[in-house]
């Protein structure tokens, strides 16, 4: 751990074993005989920096959700931190955010999954409106006005901030980024996630 990383923040090596359900095969070689072995599941190592802000009380995983969810229930039962996933009321969004760059809805009707928009102001597209009404949101993707500079975001149901451009190179506005959207829309928005009884948990390929 890298105590004072970035103010309050704290950087920390995470690392660990995920399980990936996924169909597949591989070829080996056994006494001199080629062996064709399938398999519906597999493992996979995972090394990566976290941030840990004792002061806003989270932690922030810089991975995808296949990643982070596994990663996070390791977490909970190995660490002394207590985790909890959240989630966001997209509701509330709206009253902070006004614009709107895109947007996937989920659970339109019987037969469509998912649907998605993209453009400028769709807010005030009639299309926008109607899934708005028949469906609920998956993701949203807002224009974020930081340091005079706009940064297209995407923030996501179970709490993703998705930044749209490549911020590699600039690790500290990437962190400042996400602790600028958690201060001023996450932070009011969410809530701790609550398990129905028998949710199926989908990932939709449109959240990251």
């Amino acid at each position: 751990m890298k105590a004072g990383f970035e103010g309050s923040v704290d950087l920390l090596r995470i690392e660990s074993e995920v399980v990936f359900n996924s169909i597949g095969y591989i070829y080996r070689e056994f006494d001199g005989n080629r062996q064709h072995l399938s398999f519906d599941k597999y493992n996979r190592h995972v090394d990566f920096f976290a941030y840990h802000d004792s002061t806003r009380k989270i932690m922030i995983l810089p991975q995808a959700k296949a990643i982070c969810k596994p990663v996070y229930q390791n977490l909970n039962m190995i660490s002394s931190l207590s985790l909890f996933e959240m989630e966001i009321d997209f509701n509330k969004v709206g009253q902070i955010c006004a614009e709107y760059l895109g947007a996937w809805f989920r659970k339109i009707s019987s037969k469509v999954n998912a649907v998605g928009l993209v453009g400028n102001q769709i807010q005030d597209d009639d299309n926008f409106k109607k899934f708005r009404r028949l469906g609920e949101f998956s993701n949203v993707t807002v224009p974020w006005l930081f340091d005079g500079i706009s940064h297209p975001i995407m923030i996501t149901k179970s709490c993703a901030v998705v930044l749209q451009r490549d911020y590699r190179n600039n690790q500290s506005l990437e962190l400042a980024l996400a602790l600028d959207v958690f201060d001023k829309v996450l932070s009011k928005c969410w809530s701790v996630k609550q398990k129905r009884r028998g949710e199926r948990e989908i990932d939709m390929p449109v959240e990251p």
